[in-house]
C-alpha cells in the first residue's frame, strides 16, 4: 500500500544559492532521511523513502495542593519532544509531494527547506476533475459527499459503500465530493484507490513506489487546488479537530462506523480500519 497526503512543493527547488535540486539522504543530523532516487526513462527522478525525528508537542501535567485542608487542582501543560517516522515521496519537476502521516509534514518541510529551499503547502484536490478522467468501466466502491448546510442548518454527509455505492464513474454525484474509491485500469497496472479532496490518496495496488508516483503525477495532481483557490463541487468535510484513532490534529475528520473507536477519524485512520474489516475489497478489476 502506498499513502501519501499531498503537498503542493511550495517553490523552485533549483532557486536555492546551494540547491541542484535534488533530493539526498542525510543521517549525520535530525531530522534523518533516507532517501532513495528512480529515474524514469523521460529523465524525470521521484524522491522516496523515510525521515525520522522529534517535533514539538504538548503534555498535560496536574497536581493537587498538598494543604488537606485547602486541596485544590492545578493543570499545566509541558512541551515535550515527541518521535515520528513517517514515509515520504517527491516528484520536485512537477511540484508535489506528501507523506502518509500529518505529523511527518513537519518533518518534510525541515527537510526540503535544507535540501532544496522550498517549504510544502497543504493542498486540496478536485475530485470532480479526477472523476471526468476516470475510464467508463472503472468500478466505484465508495463515495462521500458532504454539503455546507442542510434544511435544519447543519453540515450534512452521506456516504456510500459496496453495495450501496454507485457501480460506475458516471454515477457519481457531481457536487458536494469529499471522497471515492476506484478500481480501475491505468497504463497497464491495476489501480485500486481511495482519494479525498482534503488531500489524501491511497493506492492499495501492489506496485512500486515508481508507480504510484507517475499515476500521482498524472492523474491526480493535474486537478490539485493550491492557496486561496476552491475546487469546484466539493466542500470541507469537517472543522479542525483531533482524530479519535491518532491523536493527532487533522483538517478532514469524519466518523466510521465499523472503527473499534468513537468519534471522527483523519482520512489516515478512516483508510486503515476500512482496510482491516476488509470493507474495500472483493472487487475484482
Amino acid at each position: 500500500m502506498h499513502a501519501a497526503i499531498l503537498h503542493d512543493l511550495g517553490g523552485d527547488p533549483t532557486a536555492g544559492p546551494d540547491s541542484d535540486g535534488t533530493l539526498t539522504s542525510e543521517l549525520e543530523r535530525r531530522p534523518y532521511a533516507d532517501v532513495e532516487a528512480t529515474e524514469y526513462l523521460d529523465g524525470r527522478t521521484v524522491y522516496s523513502g523515510t525521515l525520522a525525528g522529534y517535533i514539538l508537542d504538548e503534555e498535560p501535567n496536574f497536581y493537587t495542593d498538598a494543604d488537606p485542608e485547602n486541596r485544590s487542582l492545578t493543570v499545566e501543560t509541558d512541551e515535550t519532544e515527541r518521535p515520528v517516522v513517517t514515509e515520504f515521496v517527491a516528484d520536485l519537476e512537477t511540484g508535489w509531494t506528501g507523506v502518509d502521516a500529518c505529523d511527518g509534514a513537519k518533518l518534510l518541510e525541515t527537510v526540503l527547506l535544507d535540501q532544496v529551499s522550498c517549504v510544502p503547502q497543504r493542498t486540496e484536490l478536485d475530485l470532480s476533475g479526477i472523476v471526468d478522467t476516470l475510464p467508463t468501466d472503472a468500478i466505484v466502491e465508495g463515495v462521500v459527499t458532504s454539503e455546507d448546510e442542510d434544511e435544519d442548518g447543519r453540515d450534512a454527509a452521506a456516504a456510500l459503500w459496496g453495495d450501496e455505492a454507485p457501480r460506475s464513474a458516471g454515477g457519481i454525484p457531481e457536487s458536494g465530493l469529499s471522497q471515492i474509491a476506484i478500481r480501475y485500469r491505468w497504463d497497464g497496472h491495476r489501480i485500486h484507490a481511495t482519494v479525498s479532496a482534503s488531500g489524501y490518496v491511497a493506492l492499495y495496488s501492489e506496485v512500486g513506489t515508481d508507480v504510484f508516483a507517475r499515476w500521482v503525477s498524472d492523474v491526480i495532481w493535474p486537478h490539485s487546488v493550491h492557496g486561496s483557490g476552491e475546487a469546484d463541487a466539493q466542500t470541507e468535510l469537517t472543522d479542525d479537530g483531533v482524530c479519535s484513532g491518532c491523536g493527532r490534529e487533522s483538517d478532514d475528520l469524519e466518523p466510521l462506523a465499523i472503527a473499534p473507536v468513537d468519534g471522527p477519524l483523519c482520512p489516515v485512520c478512516r483508510d486503515k480500519y476500512r482496510e482491516a474489516d476488509g470493507g474495500m475489497e472483493g472487487v475484482e478489476s
